[in-house]
């Protein structure tokens, strides 16, 4: 069983029942966090994911805990963009065949060894 299953299981009742977590190993800590902190304010993750290389949360909660969720999440998010997706490094944001990814340089060669074309920073 993948951790994003693991988490999922252990926290079933503060996620939506589609909910996926679509992240990479190198936030696992980021997100073990911030799901135990969304668990510990009753709220509801309605989706886990990556967007434009950063981490993206979105959840339901009641009116009282919003603000809380809502510093966990942008917390999450900020140490996201600096955090490599993969490896959990240092990072920034580099563009991959068309996606922006938060990467660090080691992944980064890593991974355009594998590509036709390499691409520049997003810095």
């Amino acid at each position: 069983m993948f951790w994003q299953d693991e988490l999922r299981k252990k926290y079933k009742n503060n996620f939506h029942p589609t909910t996926l977590i679509d992240v990479g190993d190198g936030w696992r800590k980021i997100v073990e966090t911030l799901v135990e902190g969304i668990a510990k304010n009753n709220g509801m993750i309605m989706q886990l994911k990556e967007k434009f290389g950063d981490l993206r949360c979105y959840f339901h909660t009641e009116k009282e805990n919003f603000e809380a969720i809502s510093h966990l999440v942008v917390a999450a998010e900020m140490e996201s963009s600096q955090t490599c997706e993969y490896c959990g490094g240092l990072a920034d944001h580099k563009a991959i065949g068309g996606w922006i990814k938060t990467i660090c340089e080691t992944c980064y060669e890593k991974d355009i060894s594998n590509a036709d074309e390499k691409t520049t920073s997003c810095d």
